[in-house]
């Protein structure tokens, strides 16, 4: 029997620890998975270092994420929004986003036989924790409020609307992990189909229940592009970073065009879509403020005006963030931000043609994509930490499935 090496135990342990901890965290509002990625994100680093015998290894997809992060602090400079912490999001940004992109070396250090104990320790442990976000949504947040009973009942209505917002980032984040479970299901159990259809099932009725229509929407596009990939695996995740690309890059086109409906009747769209669009169409005019440098980072969080929605209750337009991610990152880096994120972007075309060489491979990586690109699009700001996390701790994922993985 081969004797395990230092580092493959070292490797092996902390992808248990974080595979555990991740559904623990999410069902927890999925802030946490930001410390998660962080922490695995340091041992990618001293791993990768280990691994060279020269000198670091620059990619190319490292170096433009490095100008990206580097361009957004310096747009700080003339951002209206000046915080009073001492370290400051952009600030811890550049740092986790940096060490963030190691968290896939973990997993890629793994040996044969740990790949598989992770796979199922993986499968187990986000099956058990998706079971148990579904009862939540089921039982309208008992499970939240048994952990965290309130203590006073004017506190109620508040603490439900935490407990929604909690779920609905666990629920994103089981979204981003359907393609990896289904592919990984597939691998493992005779019976694969069944499983994931059970928990399509349930993860789309709880995104119903909670009112998510993002997570639908999702799930459904998600599982359109993995069947597509199992069709056409060569071109399929290309497509996926070409759509990807132009979401950031022609992001203003959105913006434009959702100033302009906002002079239609939108009385007839859910509170929440229309939002959305007086959000995109409010920053149309922002972005062409100061179209190739941005206004500033974090320029949302300045922003006041309000609006007045078909039930009567006053919102503000922008709520922290414009709810897209291509529409954020014009608003606050310009024109050089968007191009930096596009040829970040482009970058990865080399690396996804490389692991995508099975239908398998090919549905994983495009699930993951169409997942990311959707939510990204539609839900979270562009400077989640938590949301940065996940996404290449997910991308971690990838190295799990075996070195070759044939259609079944």
């Amino acid at each position: 029997m081969m004797e395990t090496s230092p580092k493959e135990k070292i490797a092996n342990y902390t992808v248990i620890a974080v595979l555990v901890l991740l559904p623990v965290i999410g069902h927890s509002g999925g802030v946490g998975v930001a410390a998660l990625a962080f922490i695995i994100g340091l041992s990618g680093i001293f791993f990768h270092l280990k691994s060279l015998r020269i000198k670091f290894n620059w990619s190319l997809t490292f170096i433009l994420l490095a100008l990206f992060l580097t361009w957004l602090c310096v747009t700080s400079l003339w951002s209206p929004y000046q915080p009073d912490d001492v370290l400051t999001n952009y600030f811890k940004l550049f740092v986790m986003g940096l060490i963030f992109y190691f968290c896939p070396v973990v997993f890629k250090t793994l040996a044969p036989p740990s790949i598989l104990t992770a796979t199922r320790i993986f499968l187990v442990a986000t099956l058990l924790g998706a079971l148990i976000v579904f009862a939540d949504i089921f039982t309208d947040y008992k499970i939240t409020y048994f952990l965290n009973p309130p203590t006073e009942a004017d506190l109620l209505k508040d603490l439900s609307r935490n407990a929604k917002m909690n779920l609905d980032r666990a629920l994103s984040l089981l979204v981003l992990l359907i393609a990896p479970i289904i592919i990984m299901l597939k691998s493992q159990f005779k019976n694969w189909k069944i499983l994931s259809f059970l928990f399509l099932i349930g993860l789309m009725i709880g995104s119903y229940l909670n009112n998510l229509s993002v997570g639908n929407i999702s799930t459904f596009a998600v599982i359109f592009v993995m069947l597509f990939a199992f069709k056409f695996p060569d071109i399929t995740p290309k497509i996926m970073i070409f759509i990807s690309a132009c979401s950031i890059l022609f992001a203003p086109l959105l913006a434009l065009i959702s100033s302009q409906i906002m002079n239609v009747d939108l009385g007839s769209i859910p509170e929440s879509w229309e939002h959305r669009l007086q959000m995109w169409g409010y920053c149309w005019p922002e972005i062409i403020k100061h179209p190739f440098i941005g206004n500033g980072f974090d320029v949302a969080r300045t922003y006041t005006d309000s609006w007045v929605t078909k039930t009567g209750v006053s919102l503000k337009i922008v709520s922290l963030h414009p709810h897209n991610a291509g529409i954020h990152v014009w608003l606050d880096t310009g024109l050089i931000g968007a191009l930096l994120a596009t040829g970040f972007i482009f970058s990865l075309l080399r690396p996804i043609s490389r692991h995508a060489y099975s239908p398998d491979r090919s549905a994983l990586i495009s699930g993951i994509i169409m997942a990311v690109l959707l939510i990204s699009s539609l839900s979270y700001g562009a400077w989640k930490f938590w949301w940065w996390g996940a996404i290449f701790l997910v991308i971690g994922l990838i190295h799990l499935m075996p070195k070759k993985c044939e259609k079944k």
